[in-house]
């Protein structure tokens, strides 16, 4: 099989282009680095990479603010 680094998930209400940008931004303000997965033909979906755990609970605090 294969491994990847990286995971994509679904976040509804997020593909509206504008939408997903502001909470892109949003995260980046907290050190949260995500990328958007419409060029990959996906919008609505973010590419999150596989981090330690304090990392994700980065994530989880960040969007939990928004």
């Amino acid at each position: 099989g294969s491994q990847a680094n990286y995971f994509c998930v679904h976040l509804p209400g997020l593909e509206a282009p504008f939408q997903a940008e502001q909470q892109q931004r949003r995260l980046r303000m907290h050190g949260i680095q995500v990328r958007d997965c419409s060029s990959f033909g996906l919008p609505g979906h973010w590419r999150l990479g596989v981090l330690p755990p304090t990392a994700q609970a980065a994530l989880r605090q960040a969007w939990l603010e928004r």
